[in-house]
């Protein structure tokens, strides 16, 4: 026993030592020192073999070999003592290990023995830690789909693990998958979001890594200032933290800004710095990373045949390690090598190589599962509050009734001896003391269950509004209406912390859309359904480029059927979706199932309506094309079920649909803050202390 303290201590030093230390960070020959001198004084095999653990965890990163020996050495052991605990602790180490040497089958071949035994004794550290590498595996081969899988995976193990820390480096793998995905809008939101978790938790290497995937995000996205400000911050934590690994991913990242921005010899500085660390911490996939930059500025600065050379070399590693990615990348820049030197036999063969690769690689059926998996993590609460509640009212009954018993005892006794009397009194007193420690025990028994309660409600809670963060950055944003809407307001207001309502807006060759949605459900289920029906609009318009408002809703309807009305579910969205066209100046829409609304020279208008979802439903006719007839100074207002359909009043009815309008109008020929005032109030007032009933959206555009 007092070696097992003494090791935890050890331990718990070597924590407190990296929490409070802000410049920097224990050398790792030192801790290699120290730790094996521990071992050769230690007699007890299971606390050695937990030290060669700790070695294997403490190397893994910048010398993943010698990792991978010691936690060898301590798998030999607690395979000895059939120690399942430790196994599967050193099976995550050792894969671990070769995941950072770039070797990948013997990676996964560790980590799912680590999730094997983990599962045996409920390990849900070691068993999320393992899908979460694995997801690192299949990244580093091109494959999203199965990464993806993997990291939804270990989130849910980790989540019910409750360490905040490992959550954000799960969020922080998911937003890797958007990234290859070239989604890097919605990669920065997982970054930003790890990067706050991290930054809170004071977890600075987990925050240098946040930091440099925000970088890779705004890099992508063009804005090179923004990313390099990102890396260098990164570089300096990696730094005083001493990790070797990191130091060399900024190094290459800020080498990468350097050449975008034309600065090619100040990027080759950088980029050999990255090669010469990564080539000392035998990382094969760091290695061939860095080349494929390095031949990128050969080129740049006319050195072909010496790009050619590297990038032919840089192939075969590539090939090892299946960077599917990478090796599509390289045989396009070897076409376009052999194009410059007139080489066309060879050029052509290079481009044909490079298609092969493509093609094996992500597809856009991939975007569609991550869509429908981003927010499918288990938000049920596991503890019901009036079950404890019942149990504390049958405790007091059952003591309640103890009581009685004492006090009839007491009443029956109360004519003998004196002496009687007293015996009886005493073994009353000292009985009622005891029921009294006993009422005392279960009542903090009850408090106790009342607080796991409360913290898992809490969880709950914080999860549910990390979900609200990405819910909203994907609404439309105020600058993009700004631009395209004169005079405009929105009323949005969830039921719960997460909407089926939503409203969304793009631009796209000189035309401006704007929907507003009521997805099928509300709170979490319609939260999950507006995810994937904004994926589907931006699908339609960004990358399939249909133009068309009713050809847009018919490819969404298409998608949504495809993707979950397998099994007859009938889920999907009511949706008003109008085009204005910059050019014309002309407004068309499609609509289903809900109707603008025009109010035109003190007149109310209900546009025309498709009267079928988007979505399953019992019509399948194609979504009419309409043109709205509006003259400057007409507002149009769009709007969902919720403020309708709320109860309330002096009779408790619905609000209804003519009352709405009759609303509008007489608001109309006020400014539009004043408008969107008024509806709040009338909403407020009409409910009561009734419950709202559904989300309520409605949008004013003065044309």
């Amino acid at each position: 026993m007092i070696k097992i303290v003494i090791y935890t201590c050890f331990l718990f030093s070597i924590l407190i030592g990296r929490l409070y230390s802000q410049t920097a960070s224990l050398d790792q020959n030192s801790l290699e020192d120290s730790i094996l001198k521990i071992i050769a004084a230690e007699k007890i095999d299971t606390i050695k073999a937990r030290y060669f653990n700790t070695l294997g965890y403490e190397l893994r990163r910048n010398n993943p070999s010698i990792a991978i020996k010691y936690a060898n050495k301590a798998l030999a052991i607690f395979k000895t003592y059939n120690n399942i605990s430790g196994e599967a602790n050193s099976n995550f180490f050792i894969g671990t290990g070769y995941l950072n040497l770039s070797k990948h089958q013997q990676a996964l071949a560790y980590f799912k023995k680590a999730i094997d035994q983990g599962s045996i004794i409920n390990d849900k550290k070691v068993v999320g830690s393992s899908y979460n590498n694995i997801g690192i595996v299949y990244i580093n081969q091109g494959n999203g789909a199965e990464a993806l899988k993997n990291y939804i995976k270990g989130l849910q193990f980790r989540l019910e693990y409750g360490d905040s820390t490992l959550i954000a480096g799960s969020y922080l793998n998911i937003g890797n998958v958007y990234f290859y995905q070239k989604k890097h809008k919605e990669s920065l939101d997982f970054y930003k979001l790890a990067a706050t978790i991290f930054d809170l938790k004071k977890n600075r290497f987990g925050f240098a890594n946040a930091l440099g995937n925000i970088g890779n995000g705004y890099l992508a996205l063009g804005k090179t200032d923004t990313a390099l400000t990102y890396f260098e911050k990164a570089l300096l934590i990696n730094s005083q933290i001493k990790d070797k690994r990191g130091v060399s991913s900024a190094y290459t990242h800020i080498g990468t800004c350097y050449s975008v921005l034309g600065k090619f010899l100040l990027a080759m500085e950088y980029l050999q710095k990255s090669l010469i660390i990564e080539i000392e911490s035998e990382n094969e996939s760091g290695i061939s990373e860095t080349k494929l930059q390095i031949a990128r500025v050969e080129m740049a600065l006319n050195n072909y045949n010496k790009a050619e050379q590297i990038l032919v070399e840089n192939n075969k590693i590539l090939k090892k390690i299946k960077a599917i990615d990478n090796l599509a990348e390289s045989y396009s820049l070897l076409s376009d090598i052999a194009a410059i030197k007139k080489d066309y036999n060879n050029s052509l063969t290079y481009y044909r190589t490079s298609i092969a690769y493509r093609d094996t690689m992500l597809n856009t059926q991939t975007s569609e599962k991550i869509l429908q998996q981003q927010l499918m993590f288990d938000f049920k609460q596991k503890e019901d509050s009036a079950k404890q509640e019942q149990i504390k009212i049958d405790i007091i009954r059952k003591e309640e009734l103890r009581r009685q018993k004492t006090v009839t005892t007491v009443s029956i006794c109360a004519g003998l001896l004196v002496f009687i009397f007293l015996i009886i009194a005493v073994r009353a007193f000292l009985g009622k003391q005891k029921a009294n420690q006993v009422i005392s025990e279960q009542k903090k028994e009850v408090e106790n269950q009342k607080q796991l309660l409360d913290n898992k409600q809490k969880e709950i809670i914080d999860s549910i509004n990390y979900a609200k963060r990405i819910q909203y950055s994907l609404l439309a944003h105020k600058e993009l209406l700004a631009k395209n809407l004169s005079e405009h307001f929105i009323l949005f207001k969830p039921k719960d912390i997460v909407s089926g309502d939503f409203y969304w807006a793009t631009e796209h060759k000189n035309k401006f859309y704007f929907a507003v949605c009521d997805s099928t459900g509300h709170g979490v289920p319609g939260a999950f359904m507006s995810i994937l029906n904004i994926g589907f609009l931006s699908e339609a318009i960004n990358e399939k480029e249909i133009v068309e408002p009713n050809l847009i809703l018919n490819y969404v309807r298409q998608r949504l059927i495809e993707s979950i009305s397998e099994e007859e579910q009938k889920d999907g969205m009511d949706a008003i979706l109008i085009c204005f066209n910059k050019n014309d100046r002309s407004i068309t829409y499609a609509a289903a199932n809900n109707e603008p609304i025009l109010i035109s020279g003190n007149k109310i208008i209900e546009l025309p309506k498709d009267k079928m979802p988007v979505g399953k439903g019992e019509k399948t006719n194609d979504f009419a094309l309409f043109t709205i007839e509006a003259t400057k100074g007409d507002i149009l207002y769009l709007y969902t079920d919720g403020f309708a359909d709320q109860f309330g009043g002096p009779k408790g009815k619905k609000f209804k649909y003519k009352q709405l309008n009759d609303l509008l109008l007489a608001n109309s020929k006020k400014d539009m803050n004043m408008q969107e005032e008024l509806l709040v109030n009338e909403f407020k007032d009409w409910k009561g202390n009734l419950e709202q009933v559904d989300d309520v959206c409605i949008i004013g555009i003065r044309v």
